[in-house]
């Protein structure tokens, strides 16, 4: 923690004028004000960061329930193709087994 008071005494005793040192200690306060994040700072940010996070893992969740729906999709366009596949396979079998045997 920045004492300012035992840093103006620092700077007079290295022999700054009071108006230098109080003029030095202004211009230092300035500079680590205005560059160093507060805790309110910081807790904003990181507000700021889980938020975003739970909307990327919303929309994580959003992207996957819609892959899972659509690999369900294809599942069952493939079943109701082979089902169709094995009718047309039979039908078309026992087609030509009963041309075999009326022909025989």
């Amino acid at each position: 923690m920045f004492n300012a008071f035992k840093y103006t005494k620092q700077l007079e005793e290295a022999g700054f004028s009071r108006e230098q040192a109080e003029l030095q200690l202004q211009v230092i306060t300035e500079i680590v004000e205005g560059d160093l994040a507060s805790k309110q700072d910081l807790t904003i940010l990181k507000t700021d960061i889980l938020n975003a996070l739970e909307t990327k893992a919303s929309q994580f969740e959003l992207k996957t329930n819609n892959l899972e729906n659509k690999i369900q999709q294809l599942e069952y366009r493939i079943t109701i193709k082979l089902g169709s596949l094995l009718i047309v396979g039979f039908t078309t079998m026992a087609t030509l087994m009963k041309i075999w045997l009326t022909h025989s």
